[in-house]
C-alpha cells in the first residue's frame, strides 16, 4: 500500500456541502465535473475506515445503470480521474488519497482527516457518556451542533446510500439539538437557546419540535412580539409548503404570547399602524383558525343587534374518489386551491385552513343563494387552473347562529 503524504491534516466538510481542505487549497464540487467522480470520492471518505470492494463500488456508481458494458474499466477510469482532481485541486503530487489494497479501494487511512460527520457523531457520544458533568455535556453538545449545516451531501442526495444517512444525521442533529436546549433551560439561559435554535431552523425549517422551543424562548425573555411574529410565520410556512396544520401544542404558545403582551402604548396612531395589514391587497383576509374563532364570536354576537346575514361554508379537497388527499404530492393542489378561494372572495371575507385540506370561510352580508355562487365561482376557477381531474371540492354552507353577549 502506498502510503505517503506530504503534511498538514485533511479537512472534509459534508454538512450542506461537499468540500476537501489540505493546507491553503480547498476542493469544492462544481456542476462542471462527472457527478460519480464525486460520487466516488464522497463514498470513500465517508466509509473511509472501510475497505470496500471492486464489486461494492461498481454497484454504488452504477446502480441499475445497464448503460456502462464495462465497469470494472470504467472504475479504474474514474479512479484515476478521481486521483487526478485531488492531486490538482489541493496542489499536492506526493499524497497518495486513494490506494487500492486487497482487491478494495479505500481513503488513504494514514492521511490525517478530520471530518466533521465523525466530529458530530464523536461528540454526541461523549455528551451521552455517563459521570460528566452538566457543564461538560453543554460543551459537547455545543460543538457536536456546530458542525450541522445542512442535509449530508447535498448535491448527491439521489444516491441511495446517501438517503439512508441523510435521515440518520438530521434525526442525530435534531437529539442533540433538544437535548442541548433542555439543559440550557434547566439553568434558565434562554439566550443560548435562542441561538441554538434559530440556526437549526435555518437547516430544518419543517421541525416543529424546535419552533416551539424558540417560540417559548422568546416568550421567556420578553420578546413578546418576535414570539407572535414568529408564530405567524410558522404557521403561512407550513400551510404554504406543506399544507398541513400546526400541532395544538404550538396553538397553545399562541395562547400564552396574546396572554402575555400587556405593555402600555399611549399613542393611538402607534396602534394604529400595527393593526394594518402589511400589504392589504385585494383578496379576501386569511387567518390562524383561532384568530378566525374569536372572529366568528364577534360576528355571531353582532347579529341580534345588526339583524345581518352572514354564512359559514366548509370547503374540502378530495381526491377523485371522495377520500381525504394524504399524499405530499397533493400540496400544490391545496395552495392553489387556498388561492383561488381568496382571489375568488371579497376583502371583507374571512378564510382560515380547518385541516390540511379544508378551508373555512365566514360571509357576511350575504343571502344562502348569494353565498351559494360563490361557492361554484370558487369550484370553477379552481376547475380552470388546476389542469388535472385528480381531485374534487366539497362543500357544506349555513348561516351564523347569533349568540347572547
Amino acid at each position: 500500500m502506498d502510503a505517503l503524504y506530504s503534511g498538514d491534516t485533511v479537512n472534509v466538510t459534508m454538512l450542506g456541502k461537499f468540500t476537501i481542505q489540505k493546507g491553503k487549497h480547498t476542493l469544492s464540487q462544481s456542476s462542471g465535473r462527472t457527478k460519480q467522480v464525486w460520487l466516488l470520492i464522497e463514498y470513500l471518505v465517508a466509509h473511509r475506515n472501510l475497505e470496500t470492494s471492486v464489486e461494492k463500488l461498481i454497484e454504488v456508481l452504477w446502480d441499475d445503470d445497464d448503460s456502462c458494458s464495462d465497469p470494472l474499466n470504467a472504475l479504474k477510469n474514474l479512479v484515476y480521474r478521481a486521483r487526478a482532481l485531488l492531486k490538482k485541486s489541493l496542489h499536492d503530487t506526493k499524497t497518495s488519497f486513494i490506494v487500492y489494497s486487497h482487491g478494495s479501494y479505500l481513503w488513504n487511512p494514514d492521511l490525517p482527516c478530520v471530518v466533521d460527520v465523525e466530529e458530530m457523531e464523536r461528540l454526541a457520544k461523549e455528551a451521552s457518556a455517563s459521570g460528566i458533568t452538566k457543564e461538560q455535556k453543554i460543551s459537547f453538545l455545543k460543538q457536536a451542533v456546530s458542525y450541522y449545516h445542512g442535509d449530508f451531501l447535498p448535491n448527491s442526495s439521489y444516491a441511495n446510500w446517501v438517503v439512508s444517512r441523510t435521515a440518520y444525521l438530521s434525526s442525530l442533529y435534531i437529539s442533540c439539538v433538544l437535548k442541548l436546549c433542555s439543559l440550557y433551560e434547566e439553568n434558565q439561559d434562554y439566550e443560548e437557546i435562542i441561538t441554538v435554535c434559530e440556526a437549526a431552523i435555518v437547516c430544518l425549517p419543517f421541525e416543529e419540535s424546535i419552533h416551539k422551543i424558540l417560540t417559548y424562548a422568546y416568550i421567556s425573555t420578553g420578546q413578546n412580539s418576535k414570539a407572535l411574529k414568529h408564530y405567524n410565520y410558522v404557521t403561512d410556512l407550513f400551510y404554504r409548503e406543506l399544507g398541513v396544520d400546526i400541532s395544538g401544542s404550538l396553538r397553545e404558545l399562541y395562547k400564552q404570547i396574546t396572554n402575555s403582551i400587556n405593555q402600555v402604548e399611549m399613542d393611538l396612531s402607534i396602534i394604529k399602524q400595527d393593526l394594518k395589514e402589511a400589504c392589504a391587497g385585494n383578496s379576501a383576509y386569511f387567518c390562524d383558525y383561532e384568530i378566525f374563532k374569536n372572529l366568528y364570536r364577534i360576528q355571531a354576537r353582532s347579529l341580534i343587534r345588526t339583524g345581518q346575514s352572514i354564512f359559514i361554508a366548509l370547503l374540502s379537497l378530495l381526491d377523485s374518489n371522495g377520500s381525504i388527499l394524504k399524499d405530499s404530492s397533493a400540496v400544490p393542489a391545496v395552495n392553489l386551491f387556498k388561492e383561488d378561494i381568496l382571489l375568488s372572495l371579497r376583502k371583507g371575507d374571512t378564510v382560515a385552513a380547518y385541516s390540511s385540506t379544508q378551508f373555512i370561510v365566514m360571509l357576511p352580508l350575504i343571502n344562502y343563494e348569494n353565498a351559494e355562487r360563490v361557492m361554484h365561482r370558487i369550484i370553477r376557477r379552481f376547475e380552470k387552473d388546476y389542469k388535472k381531474n385528480d381531485t374534487k371540492i366539497i362543500y357544506k354552507l349555513g348561516p351564523v347562529d347569533s349568540i347572547e353577549s
